[in-house]
C-alpha cells in the first residue's frame, strides 16, 4: 500500500460525509448572469501549536489558521496518489442539493448564464459543466494523478472570485447590477458586496448577515425561488 493511500480514501469517505454538512451550496448568474460557489469538504490531519489533530482543511481556511495556497499545499499533499478513477467516484457519490440541475436547466431556457466559481480544486468543479453551468472556474490544480506542483499563484481567493465574475460579466455581455450571488462562505464576502442580490445557503451568521435572503435545507431550487423572479 503506498504511503498515501489513507488520506486517499478519506478523500472518497470521510470527505464525502462532510460534503452532505454543508451540502454543497450552489448558485449562479440570474436575470442574465448568475455565478456561485461551491464547497469541497475535505479533512487531513493538521498541527495546531505542535499537536497533531485531525481538523477539516475547510474549517483551518475559515478560521484563518491558513490561508488559500497553504489550503492548496496541504490539499495537494494529501492527495498525491489520486487518481481520475477516484475524482470520479467523489463527484457521482457526493450528496449533492437537490435540483441543481433543474435550476440551471430553467435559467438556460430563460437565456440566462449560470456559472460557478469556486475554490476548490479545478479538477472536481470543472465537471459541473456536464451538469449545465455555461463555466465553471475552482483553483487551478495539475491533472490527475499529480505529475507537476500545484502552482500557488493558481489558488484562488475571496478578491479573485470577484475578478472572475467580473470578466464573466464581459463575455456574457451583463454587468453586476444585472447579478444574483448564492454563497456559503465568508469566501464570498467579497462578491455580495459588489451585486445587488445575494442569497446566503446554509451559511452562518457572518455571511448571512451580509445577504440580502438567507437559505437553510437541502433543495437548491427552494433557494431559487426566494430571488427567482427579481428582475
Amino acid at each position: 500500500m503506498s504511503r498515501l493511500a489513507p488520506p486517499v480514501a478519506v478523500f472518497r469517505a470521510r470527505f464525502l460525509l462532510l460534503l452532505q454538512y454543508r451540502a454543497a451550496a450552489l448558485a449562479g448568474f440570474a436575470t442574465q448572469c448568475w455565478w456561485s460557489l461551491i464547497r469541497i469538504m475535505v479533512i487531513a490531519a493538521f498541527y495546531v501549536g505542535g499537536r497533531s489533530a485531525p481538523v477539516a482543511l475547510d474549517q483551518a481556511i475559515s478560521a484563518g489558521l491558513i490561508d488559500p495556497p497553504q489550503y492548496a499545499a496541504q490539499v495537494y499533499a494529501l492527495w498525491a496518489d489520486l487518481t481520475e478513477a477516484h475524482v470520479t467516484a467523489a463527484f457521482e457519490g457526493a450528496p449533492w442539493l437537490e435540483r441543481i440541475r433543474d435550476v440551471w436547466a430553467e435559467i438556460r431556457e430563460r437565456g440566462d448564464y449560470c456559472a460557478v466559481v469556486s475554490l476548490s480544486p479545478s479538477f472536481f468543479v470543472e465537471r459541473l459543466t456536464g451538469w449545465g453551468a455555461h463555466a465553471a472556474f475552482g483553483s487551478r490544480f495539475p491533472a490527475v494523478p499529480f505529475t507537476e506542483p500545484v502552482d500557488p499563484a493558481g489558488v484562488l481567493s475571496a478578491a479573485a472570485k470577484v475578478e472572475i465574475a467580473d470578466r464573466l460579466c464581459r463575455e456574457f455581455g451583463v454587468t453586476r447590477a444585472d447579478c444574483i450571488a448564492y454563497g456559503d462562505s465568508m469566501s464570498d464576502r467579497d462578491l455580495f458586496g459588489v451585486v445587488p442580490v445575494s442569497v446566503a445557503v446554509n451559511a452562518d451568521r457572518h455571511l448571512s448577515g451580509l445577504a440580502t435572503h438567507s437559505y437553510m435545507g437541502g433543495d437548491l431550487w427552494e433557494a431559487y425561488e426566494l430571488v427567482r423572479h427579481a428582475r
